[in-house]
């Protein structure tokens, strides 16, 4: 009992950190979708980026649920702080787009780059991927 207690503890910033992510991100998707802030580009995306399976979106909201509810359990056992980050940035911005697409069955993305949009979580997913594999990199060589 009280190993859990402090792994929770050890971990607790990291949900914190997640949390504030995908709170943020949600708002700011709102404040899109309502058209109360315009941001050039914005879409509503029921698909995965570049609305691959758009006409499933039900299939996306599961999968992108179940690797979301994975990424929340598995944080308090992932070694190392570089690579808890790591995590933590892709839990927050799996969350704010998971949340999303299992309320509207789509997800707003406003920042154009390219021939693609985004938003925040799905910057926060890329970074923490880059981060976790760049310190799986190092910890290995």
């Amino acid at each position: 009992m009280d190993s859990c207690l402090k792994l929770l503890r050890k971990s607790l910033p990291y949900y914190v950190l997640s949390a504030a992510i995908a709170g943020a991100d949600l708002v700011i998707k709102s404040m899109a979708d309502r058209d109360r802030v315009h941001f050039k580009g914005t879409i509503r995306n029921s698909g995965f980026a570049g609305s691959r399976m758009e006409a499933k979106p039900e299939r996306v909201a599961f999968i992108s649920a179940l690797s979301t509810g994975m990424l929340f359990c598995l944080l308090p056992f992932i070694k190392g702080k570089i690579r808890r980050l790591g995590y933590a940035l892709m839990l927050g911005g799996g969350m704010s787009n998971t949340i999303e697409r299992l309320r509207k069955r789509y997800v707003v993305d406003y920042i154009p780059l390219g021939k693609y949009v985004y938003n925040i979580g799905d910057f926060s997913i890329f970074a923490g991927a880059g981060i976790t594999t760049a310190a799986l990199i190092k910890r290995e060589s």
